[in-house]
């Protein structure tokens, strides 16, 4: 009986660690990444070219595009990648927590049969 929980356990565990937001791939070699100015990569995959304001303590970011005379104000959890014109990163939000998730299930897993309950 354990042991069926615990296999369960692995199971959802790969399932609900799955990431599903492999929408972009932020590589900063790439053809279209302009140099020598701020970026902002949105969750959705949006990438804008501007000028970064600054960051308020509420968790907003004010970044002003390039052309456009408005600033813009992002909530830090919806951008994905943020990086300055002199290399520095702001905000990078594409964590994957598989692994962690699933080593700890599996040594779990380890620990609970060597104890041999029976």
């Amino acid at each position: 009986m354990i042991k069926r929980l615990f296999i369960s356990f692995l199971f959802l565990n790969i399932i609900f660690s799955q990431n599903d937001n492999d929408k972009i791939l932020v590589q900063e070699n790439s053809v279209f990444w302009k140099k020598g100015v701020d970026k902002i990569v949105l969750i959705d995959g949006e990438l804008f070219y501007g000028q970064f304001i600054k960051k308020e303590k509420s968790g907003e970011v004010l970044f002003q595009i390039e052309f456009e005379d408005v600033i813009t104000t992002y909530k830090s959890s919806n951008i994905r990648h943020l990086v300055l014109a002199n290399g520095q990163t702001i905000i990078r939000n594409n964590r994957n927590h598989r692994p962690v998730c699933y080593c700890l299930s599996l040594f779990t897993m380890l620990y609970v049969y060597s104890l041999n309950i029976k």
